[in-house]
């Protein structure tokens, strides 16, 4: 018999909440993920360090999705059980009668909730197992800005280390990801899974009369240049001809939203940034662009690229292992080394022929949707849910004082 939790447990990154979420325009993404692990266990406990409206989201959420739907910010005072009590007693007043639960991360650092969580619940009577989970190793993120001796890059591996060896099982989103944190965190690669970012249901992938055909998009947070900089050239070094009928449009918000506006202007490009959109709004310029463009030198599995792609949109991308099995080049997107040139001649390229771009729009849609839409992911998130179950100690036993 599969035994599921009666209460999921989601712990944020340092900075995360649904506060944050509610900011970034994640609660529409999210929603329908969250619906579905009410599919798996009635209620969901979110904990993140800081959240001044998490508990008014959450209850907003339990309305609109039914299930139970709680959310615990740590700096703020508990509404049940008033100031200074620590996370474990918080959690287990949301928890009544529950006596099995799965934690996960949201990411894989998420400032060490999860670990703080896990063995007060278990000597407290709690089955309680640890699912760590990410969307990229924030290590190899910082080793690339910071360097891969610098304070928060070493910090940020130790971390990752604990997470991993204390989990019952390990999740990532690529291959690549779960074969690199096995060798670098000692993980045995039976306790790891390959579960993708979601994507929701998108219906089919507009006719080619529907599209912009000088529409170019990218998507992403502001907060450094994220490779934008390199697309903005690229667009500047096309020829006469091509760049004048192609168009930029650059959704989402920022530190660097201005000087990137002002570099598009320097360099004569036709670009927009509006700043930061509804989903609804995003996904509807993902139907009618042509070409969707997200090059990084970081290590990350855009999310928003996997929702371009399953809408049929043509994309570009950066040449990183993490997008093996999804985009082969030339026949589901194209991968280049995120330098100006590459990424100059593959627009152009695109631009040019539209017949291509309908045929590699058509592929990657059918990728997409064949290996992240939610039901998939929702159908191994149960059963990694009952397998950490499955092994996960019942209880500990409480620590004993030492006699002085």
């Amino acid at each position: 018999m599969t035994t599921l939790p009666n209460t999921i447990i989601l712990t944020f990154s340092p900075g995360g909440s649904l506060t944050r979420w509610s900011v970034l325009g994640r609660i529409d993404r999210e929603r329908d993920l969250l619906r579905g692990l009410l599919g798996i266990a009635p209620h969901i406990v979110f904990v993140a360090r800081t959240g001044p409206r998490d508990a008014q989201i959450a209850a907003a959420l339990q309305e609109e999705l039914g299930g139970r739907i709680d959310a615990i910010a740590l700096d703020e005072p508990d509404a049940e059980l008033g100031p200074g009590r620590p996370p474990h007693e918080r959690v287990l007043a949301r928890l009544g009668a529950t006596r099995r639960v799965v934690i996960q991360t949201l990411q894989l650092d998420d400032g060490g909730i999860a670990r703080q969580l896990v063995n007060p619940l278990r000597r407290a009577g709690v089955q309680a197992a640890l699912v760590a989970r990410g969307g990229f190793i924030g290590s190899r993120v910082l080793a690339a800005e910071c360097g891969p001796h610098a304070y928060p890059t070493v910090t940020a591996g130790v971390r990752e280390h604990a997470l991993c060896q204390q989990a019952q099982y390990v999740v990532g989103v690529s291959e690549c990801m779960i074969d690199e944190l096995c060798w670098r965190h000692g993980v045995n690669p039976a306790r790891t899974r390959v579960i993708p970012h979601f994507i929701k249901d998108v219906g089919e992938p507009p006719e080619r009369a529907k599209r912009d055909p000088g529409l170019v998009l990218t998507v992403g947070e502001l907060t450094d240049t994220r490779g934008v900089d390199l697309v903005i050239r690229a667009m500047a070094a096309q020829a006469d001809g091509v760049r004048e009928r192609l168009q930029l449009v650059v959704v989402g918000d920022g530190p660097c939203r201005e000087p990137l506006g002002a570099l598009a202007g320097e360099l004569g490009v036709r670009a927009s940034l509006p700043g930061r959109l509804p989903h609804d709004e995003v996904m509807s310029l993902m139907r009618t662009c042509s070409i969707f463009v997200h090059v990084s030198s970081q290590r990350r599995l855009s999310r928003s690229l996997l929702e371009a792609m399953s809408h049929g949109c043509p994309v570009i991308t950066s040449d990183i292992p993490e997008f093996d099995g999804l985009i082969d080049n030339g026949s589901t997107g194209i991968r280049v080394k995120p330098v100006p040139e590459a990424i100059a001649f593959a627009i152009a390229s695109m631009a040019d022929d539209q017949d291509w771009r309908e045929m590699i729009g058509s592929s990657a849609a059918d990728v997409a949707r064949a290996k992240c839409a939610l039901e998939v992911v929702i159908s191994r998130t149960r059963a990694v849910y009952a397998d950490a179950l499955r092994i996960a100690p019942a209880t500990v036993a409480p620590r004993h004082r030492k006699a002085g």
